[in-house]
């Protein structure tokens, strides 16, 4: 019988599955910009908890993603908000968008 170190994964930190539920629900608009920017900044805490803990703490993975959905988040949202004053202002069509509405308005 020889003996066998038996190793187990550090624990999982929550603050990294908080921050990657979070910044799912941002990209998925259940929390639209509340979600990704709670999801980012506990995301980067995460992470830095993580690697401050030398090994005791697990979930770096899942830190890294919630940063990495988050910045995805972000770039949608400033995405969106540019083509809704480019369509505000006319510089663009959208197809079955604004002009689709009004004619619903005139339907008698």
């Amino acid at each position: 019988m020889g003996t066998s170190e038996q190793r187990t994964a550090p624990p999982t930190s929550g603050s990294a599955v908080v921050a990657f539920i979070l910044s799912l629900l941002g990209l998925l608009q259940v929390l639209p910009l509340l979600g990704t920017i709670a999801g980012l900044l506990l995301g980067y805490s995460a992470r830095s908890d993580i690697r401050a803990s030398h090994g005791k703490l697990g979930g770096e993975g899942l830190a890294q993603a919630a940063i990495i959905i988050g910045w995805i988040g972000v770039a949608l949202y400033i995405l969106s908000i540019c083509l809704a004053i480019l369509a505000f202002a006319g510089l663009i069509s959208l197809p079955m968008g604004v002009g689709a509405c009004a004619q619903l308005g005139n339907l008698q």
